[in-house]
């Protein structure tokens, strides 16, 4: 448990780094290298990010295989076969990564050939060959990770990516005050991720031994492992979907500079998705652990609070301060042209705060190797999404497209918890009730005390504070006073009296 708390830590800290850092570092491209040279961009990462469905999860099933077996020495060989085996996996699959960036790389044009210019398609042709290697990378180093976290190793990887942050922010800002080109973001970002890649690589092999060659594959090993990767293919594919095909449409649909408009709001809610997903690496050796020992049922639900409650406290307190000073925020960042991002990412996240809160229980569909069974369902809602995607751009434009996917994780919320509930034996009303229980009232009370302040106070940048600071202090005594649990109580008396002993 210390090691997932050290872990949770880094990783939350992460986050709150890469968003303040993503937040500042996008607005500052966007004010020097422009709005449309921004859409190009996101234009580029939207179709390159296609590519990533064949990455088939092999960073979930190394970490998901380690992790059901003893690293102690006693299992040597099985170790070695799976870490032999999905490698093997991800060199095939890099090789057909590569082939199919040839292919996008030779349909940029024709695809784009209404929506942007001649000029704008060479530009674009180069930032897919950084994009796509910055990929490629990217997928190598996820294999490695997942070494990482089946040897229930937290810190090396969040470490690194939190040099990477700082240096990618650093070097990005340098460069573009030097010589304003929208290059240097994907070739800062292609060459960080080869060094990141390199270092992870040699860690995995240096230290901890990993037998990184196609000398141990296993057959059985490979049939064991197929089910969850074409299970993460599908969730690929609903993730890519739903994260990318409304940038995809609107830049096909629109312009560039809808597309960057929309592009902000995608940041907004992929960066609030990416919080409920931290808590699910970390607990997955934990989860298998208490698995193999017979937790089940009732069991496991009680077990799976603790990670549910610290999704929904995050999470909950994200999406209601995005609701109460999100566009000001927008605004004051990005400017006035790009405040309506904030309605887009609010419809989303709306649906996604309950959607993403229990992420944790796919840690028990890997072991039970029935993560195909969830990729299912969110095929159903994605085919939903584009489907409706499409015809909503066409008659309220971005509006539309925000909607329709909003609805669409409504969708996928029903029918997952309803299979938890029914064939994994989870007490999903249970977990709902303890998770947001002491919350989700403060929060409500919070908001509707702190909102409304926007229409008193005239200046745009003393609603942000004030509203902002009105928010906090009236959730957080509230949850103090009323919404903590006990453990939750001992938790912040500890916190209070280490601070108070160290300013003593």
């Amino acid at each position: 448990m210390k090691r997932i708390n050290k872990g949770l830590s880094l990783s939350y800290v992460y986050f709150v780094l890469n968003t303040v850092l993503t937040i500042v570092v996008s607005a500052f491209i966007v004010r020097i290298i422009g709005k449309t040279d921004y859409g190009v961009y996101q234009t580029v990462t939207a179709f390159v990010s296609y590519l990533v469905l064949l990455e088939f999860g092999t960073g979930s099933a190394m970490s998901r295989n380690l992790s059901l077996l003893k690293k102690d020495g006693t299992d040597t060989e099985q170790v070695n076969k799976n870490v032999s085996t999905v490698w093997s996996l991800t060199i095939i699959l890099s090789a057909f990564i590569i082939l199919f960036a040839v292919v996008f790389y030779l349909l940029i044009g024709d695809i784009y050939a209404n929506t942007l210019t001649a000029e704008q398609i060479i530009v674009a042709k180069r930032l897919f060959i950084f994009a796509a290697f910055n990929l490629l990378c990217t997928f190598l180093t996820q294999t490695l990770n997942g070494v990482l976290i089946g040897y229930e190793n937290y810190t090396f990887e969040k470490t690194l990516s939190l040099v990477k942050l700082l240096l990618r922010s650093a070097l990005i800002v340098v460069w573009l005050i030097i010589k304003p080109n929208i290059y240097a973001i994907v070739i800062i970002d292609a060459t960080l991720s080869f060094s990141v890649f390199l270092i992870t690589l040699l860690y995995c092999v240096i230290k901890l031994k990993s037998k990184l060659v196609f000398k141990y594959f296993d057959k059985g090993v490979f049939k064991f492992t197929m089910p969850l990767c074409f299970a993460m293919l599908l969730q690929t594919i609903v993730n890519s979907a739903n994260g990318n095909v409304d940038k995809f449409l609107i830049s096909v649909m629109l312009s560039p500079e809808a597309v960057s408009v929309y592009a902000i709001s995608t940041m907004l809610f992929t960066t609030f998705s990416s919080v409920g997903c931290i808590p699910l690496s970390m607990y997955m050796p934990t989860i298998a652990d208490s698995m193999k020992k017979g937790a089940k049922g009732e069991e496991l639900s009680e077990y799976l609070v603790k990670p549910c409650r610290l999704n929904a406290f995050i999470l909950g307190v994200l999406a209601f301060g995005i609701l109460v000073v999100g566009q000001q925020f927008l605004t004051i960042v990005y400017g006035a042209e790009f405040s309506e991002s904030w309605i887009y990412a609010i419809i989303i996240i709306a649906a996604l705060l309950f959607n993403e809160f229990n992420n944790v229980i796919i840690n028990v569909m890997d072991i039970l190797n029935k993560r195909q069974v969830r990729s299912f369902i969110l095929m159903i809602t994605t085919v939903f999404n584009i489907i409706g995607s499409i015809l909503a751009i066409k008659f309220w434009g971005m509006l539309g497209a925000a909607i329709v996917t909003g609805i669409s994780y409504v969708l996928q919320t029903v029918i997952l918890n309803i299979y938890y509930k029914k064939k994994l034996g989870i007490n999903v009303c249970k977990l709902f009730k303890e998770s947001f229980k002491g919350i989700f009232l403060c929060l409500i009370i919070a908001a509707a005390v702190s909102f409304p302040l926007r229409y008193v106070i005239g200046n745009l940048y003393a609603q942000f504070f004030v509203c902002g600071g009105v928010f906090c202090i009236v959730f957080f005594v509230l949850f103090v006073l009323f919404g903590a649990n006990k453990e939750e109580k001992m938790i912040l008396l500890r916190i209070k009296n280490k601070t108070l002993k160290k300013s003593g």
